[in-house]
């Protein structure tokens, strides 16, 4: 496979029984050792459902319906995507670490494989029901 093919669709690895591309598996430790905040609010959905739509959506309600505050920085620095990692840009777990209260997180992992402090602190989930 040449370069260009690995950057455009990088091989999967198997984590926890789930396939996930590389750059996502090499951070996958800092995943794990995650450590939620009771106030944390995590978007859990599958891919391509409205993930970024509705990340939109907690954004501006939880800036007041100012939609001027929510278009500040890029939705991905807002609402960080939990497992993302790759060459050149921060992990969702290194933005996530440096962020104020409340934070709202996305992910697509599945439901067992998300660290446990989502449900040691009772975090708010809004889950994918499709």
């Amino acid at each position: 496979m040449s370069s260009l093919e690995e950057l455009n669709r990088p091989p999967l690895r198997l984590v926890g029984g789930m396939p996930i591309i590389g750059p996502f598996a090499d951070n996958w430790e800092n995943v794990e050792r995650f450590q939620a905040r009771r106030d944390d609010l995590l978007i859990s959905t599958y891919p391509k459902s409205g993930t970024t739509w509705v990340s939109k959506i907690v954004d501006l309600i939880l800036n007041g319906g100012d939609t001027e505050e929510s278009q500040k920085g890029a939705i991905f620095e807002r609402v960080p995507f939990l497992e993302c990692s790759g060459p050149g840009v921060p992990s969702g777990t290194k933005i996530l670490n440096k962020q104020d209260f409340p934070r709202v997180i996305k992910t697509h992992l599945q439901v067992e494989v998300l660290p446990r402090s989502f449900w040691d602190k009772r975090c708010k989930v809004l889950p994918d029901t499709t």
